[in-house]
């Protein structure tokens, strides 16, 4: 059944109209190549024709044509915020799933040494002793290769603490350029003055006793000290603690036993007031000033040891 609207008048009306759309567009073209005393080739001006033919065509696309681009459009941009999402969820998924990774293989290496240094205990024979150093070693290669790949693919998501720790397996490895750098990125993932004085004070661990850099040494310690100047709870204290008594250590392991125990006394003192804070006795302003019973030698003299 034909269609109303549709037939044989239909179909001819369009027909004459694009003819007179081409017509139009000829004359339009021959007048004004007339005018600037051009002749134009009768092909040249059809295919302008056609184009005004094409230019008028678009101008009437039907409603329903356009609605098809605009759904198009918004199913390409729904595919490509689906796929972004799912991309973001992946490597999110990725990423807890390497810092996991990375967090049982430092806990295996914290608790590996600790059981070598309790087998060594033990042991009295030098051959069982180094046996066991030799399977230590082998595991420690293979975790510590396992870990290093770990953080250096999620080096935002690695804590201070982590980064210490792998820097000291480092040092027991002999691999001191990789222990710097590793102590430098514990200094770096440090969130909070606590951590930053503990990254210090490895540092300057590491520079006195593993590569006689004293100089860089007491750096290290002087700044780990200023990291935690007003602060007083225990951790802090107990950090201040540890910081001045590896600086009294070396100082003392280098012949100077004068300065080496001043600075163990200031260590001490942190000590007490880390005791003190965690008993509940004491207030945080008192706690954070100096110790009634303090030595001479506290923070600000301690500072300028040479």
């Amino acid at each position: 059944m034909p269609i109303p609207g549709w037939g044989t008048s239909a179909l001819g009306g369009t027909m004459s109209e694009r003819g007179e759309i081409e017509r139009e567009a000829v004359e339009t073209i021959e007048r004004a190549s007339e005018g600037a005393g051009v002749q134009l080739d009768v092909k040249l001006g059809r295919g302008r024709a056609q184009l005004l033919q094409v230019s008028a065509a678009e101008k009437h696309t039907p409603w329903y044509r356009e609605a098809r681009g605009i759904v198009s459009a918004l199913a390409l941009f729904v595919s490509a915020t689906s796929l972004a999402y799912t991309w973001r969820s992946d490597r999110a998924a990725e990423l807890r799933q390497k810092r996991q990774e990375l967090r049982q293989i430092v806990q295996e290496l914290t608790e590996m040494r600790l059981r070598y240094v309790a087998d060594l205990a033990r042991m009295s024979d030098p051959q069982q002793q180094r046996d066991i150093g030799n399977i230590l070693q082998a595991k420690q290669s293979i975790l510590l290769e396992a870990a290093e790949v770990l953080a250096d693919d999620i080096p935002r998501e690695v804590t201070s603490s982590a980064y210490r720790t792998l820097a000291w397996e480092n040092v027991y490895d002999a691999r001191l350029a990789q222990a710097e750098r590793l102590f430098r990125g514990a200094l770096e993932a440090s969130r909070t003055p606590t951590a930053r004085a503990l990254a210090y004070r490895d540092l300057g661990s590491f520079y006195a006793a593993d590569l006689a850099q004293v100089e860089k040494a007491r750096e290290m310690f002087r700044l780990g000290a200023k990291q935690l100047e007003g602060e007083w709870d225990p951790a802090s204290q107990l950090a201040l603690a540890d910081t001045y008594g590896a600086w009294g250590a070396m100082e003392a392991d280098r012949g100077d036993a004068t300065k080496g125990r001043e600075l163990l006394q200031v260590a001490d003192t942190h000590h007490a007031r880390a005791d003190a804070a965690r008993a509940g006795r004491g207030a945080a302003p008192a706690a954070a000033g100096p110790a009634r019973d303090a030595p001479p030698t506290d923070v600000q003299r301690a500072s300028v040891v040479r």
